[in-house]
This record gives C-alpha cells, structure tokens and sequence, in this order.
C-alpha cells in the first residue's frame, strides 16, 4: 500500500513538473513576443507615425481620393525622347470635340521618328477637367501657356510638349452645287523642349474636302489634318532629355498646432523633453501654377523662380501663397487645421502641453499617448523620421522592438 502510494505520488509530481516547464516555456514566448518596456512602445508608437519610405515610391497623378496613397516621392528621371501631347483651339468655331478626335487620329499615326508621345490620360489614368468639360485621351487641356505645361511634362519627367493647334474650321454649302458641302480646316503641331534651352520644332498643314454629307466631310477634314500633321512629326529629330528642367524639392505640409511630444533617454528610461514634434499630413494635394503635381510628401520639378502654390487637403484650410523656388531641398508648408480638427484633437493636444520635462514616462501616460497616436494614424497624419533622428533607436522595425 505504502509503495503504491509513493509511486502514485512521485508520477503525480512529476506530471506537475510537466506542466509548469510548459507553461513556463509559452509564457516566456509570449512574453518575447510582447513589447516589455515602456521605452519599446515608445518605439512602436513613432514607428507607426513615421511615413513608410517617402524615397522610393512614384508620386501620384491625377484626381486624388481621400484614402489615395499618402506618400508621394521624388519624380522618375528624365526621359529622353518622349513629348506629351495636348490640344488647343485657336478659333473660337471650332467645335470643341474636334481637338480630342484629331489628336486621337494623330496618336494612331504618328510613329514621330523615334518619339514616345503620351497624353495626361496616359499619365494620370483619367481624364482631366476642364472649362470645357471632360477631356478624353489627349484632349483639350487648360494649360495656359507653354511654360505651364512644360513645368507639368516636368514633374512626370517628360522633357517636351507637343501641342496641335486648330487654327481653324469651315464646313459650308456650295454656291454653285445643290446639295454639296465644302470644308477647309488648319492645323499646327508645334514641339517644344526644355533640355539644354528652350528647342521648338513645328509643322502646318491644310485640308479641303467636299462632299454631299456634312458628316462625311468632318471626317474627311479629321483625318486629313491628323495624316498631315503626323507625317510631317514623323521627320522630328527626338527631342533630348532635359538636362535643366530647373529645381527639385521636397513638400511637406506641417499641421500647426497638431504635436507630439519628444523624449530623451535617462538611463535607459524615457523621459519627456521640451521639445516637441511636428505632426505632418499626407496626401494633401499640391498644385503649382494651377497644376496638381502631387501629394504630400512630394518632390516637385519646376523652373526656379516665382510659383504660385495650393496645398489643400480635407481636414485643414487650404493654403495658396506665391513662392520663389530658389533650389532649397526642402519646403515644410504649415497649414492650419480646421475648427472640426482643433475640436478632435484639443483634448489630447491640452494633455502633451501639460507633460513635465524630465518627467519618466508611466504606464498610463504612454497608454494615453498611444491613443493619440491611433487618432493621428486614422486621419492620415505623420512624423517625419527626421524629426526624431536624434533618438536613432527609434528607427527600429517592429519586430526589433518586439523581440528586446
């Protein structure tokens, strides 16, 4: 009975020893597995607000959305040999669709010795909005001078701009025909460039057509003036890569009044410092000379000098201001958020103004923080890495931080 009882006893004990090896071992995994330390989700924190890699991504182009991809970067190389092509009219009796479907009869024709012709559409996915209405591939675009598209074909790293032109357009009944209609039409294509100075070739051509169908003789003066044009193109040297398409720089929108607050290293503790870090928002639209060119944070391209810029985002007030891009790497636009945003954020925002320098960061404080910094992700805010350089343990990835 003894033995029985001993062994029942000993192979029970050993059953529990089992058990809390087991548990022991999970729990440790767990517990790896977990950020441990208030300094590790202080890491976390900023590692989730910093932009993803503001280097390395294709800016955005085109009508943007409100979830569209926050960061925007520096602009492709140049390209040689490519000219993007849009349509103007002249004289004010031409009908309006006429530039959109010879510029698409042009496109089909023209091989342009070498040259890569695009359209907005093919750079933006869709078409763009203008005065005259929605333009299809090609069509007509509100650029108002040569130089306002050269700086967009800049920010796309496109050199040159091709531009065909109706001068004019006459359909009318013959005098001495019953029943015939005659037509006329003109055109121009004019390419300019913008590597090595200011290069323009151009081409003029005219139709005539007759017919006892009005319809038939559009067509007919469509794709006469497209033909012509594009065979007179097709003989154009390619135009170079631009070699001074002027000065790149960043944009970053800063959100005034928006923080967050920075820390110092005690002894392997943090602590609350006196400086605090600016907040910034993504995917705020910048338009220079009335041109979106991309989304904060964005490179820009254009000819040094004076630009008016629009940085507009919803959530905040909308900034227009003229400046002078003098070559600077860098351009942070403050703007102002809106009383919705203020009225979002005021709590937190009284909160970090009231945290003690030199204080340790506890527990409730950092869940507090961690709160605000959710709120911030949410609404398509960020820090700029840059900002918190000083403390280069914060560059660390998730898993780094998880696994300390």
């Amino acid at each position: 009975m003894y033995k029985t009882f001993k062994y029942f006893w000993l192979q029970s004990l050993e059953r529990m020893l089992v058990v809390l090896v087991l548990l022991g071992v999970f729990g440790l995994a767990a517990f790896a597995g977990t950020p441990e330390t208030i300094s590790d989700r202080v890491k976390l924190m900023f590692h989730d607000l910093f932009y993803d890699n503001p280097a390395s991504q294709v800016p955005p182009t085109g009508p943007q959305t409100k979830e569209a991809p926050s960061q925007s970067t520096l602009l492709a190389p140049q390209k040689a040999g490519q000219a993007l092509v849009i349509a103007r009219i002249s004289d004010a009796s031409v009908p309006h669709d006429m530039a959109n479907k010879i510029v698409q009869q042009f496109l089909s024709k023209a091989s342009g010795a070498g040259i890569k012709f695009v359209t907005i559409e093919d750079l933006t996915g869709t078409a763009k909005e203008t005065g005259q209405g929605k333009a299809g591939t090609g069509g007509m675009q509100s650029f108002a001078s040569d130089q306002q598209a050269l700086q967009f074909a800049a920010s796309q790293g496109i050199s040159s701009v091709l531009t065909i032109s109706l001068e004019s357009w006459n359909v009318r009944p013959a005098q001495m025909a019953a029943g015939m209609f005659l037509g006329n039409a003109r055109g121009t294509a004019s390419l300019v460039s913008n590597g090595d100075g200011v290069r323009s070739q151009s081409a003029d051509f005219s139709a005539t057509a007759r017919s006892f169908n009005e319809q038939q003789i559009a067509e007919k003066l469509l794709l006469q003036l497209a033909s012509g044009l594009a065979g007179q193109v097709n003989a154009w040297q390619p135009p170079a890569a631009a070699t001074n398409v002027g000065s790149t720089c960043e944009v970053h929108a800063k959100v005034d009044g928006l923080i967050m607050p920075s820390f110092v290293m005690q002894n392997g503790t943090p602590q609350f410092n006196t400086q605090s870090i600016p907040v910034y928002a993504s995917g705020a639209n910048v338009e220079l000379d009335g041109i979106l060119v991309g989304q904060t944070p964005c490179a820009i391209t254009a000819g040094r000098g004076m630009h008016e810029i629009k940085i507009s985002r919803e959530g905040l007030k909308t900034y227009s201001a003229v400046i002078n891009l003098t070559g600077q790497n860098r351009y942070d636009i403050t703007l102002a958020p809106s009383d919705e945003t203020l009225a979002k954020f005021n709590e937190q925002m009284a909160y970090i103004r009231k945290l003690n320098q030199n204080e340790k960061v506890t527990d409730a404080q950092i869940k507090v923080l961690e709160g605000y910094a959710k709120m911030l992700r949410q609404s398509g805010y960020r820090v700029d890495q840059r900002s918190v350089s000083d403390w280069g343990h914060l560059s660390v990835d998730k898993q780094d931080a998880a696994n300390k």
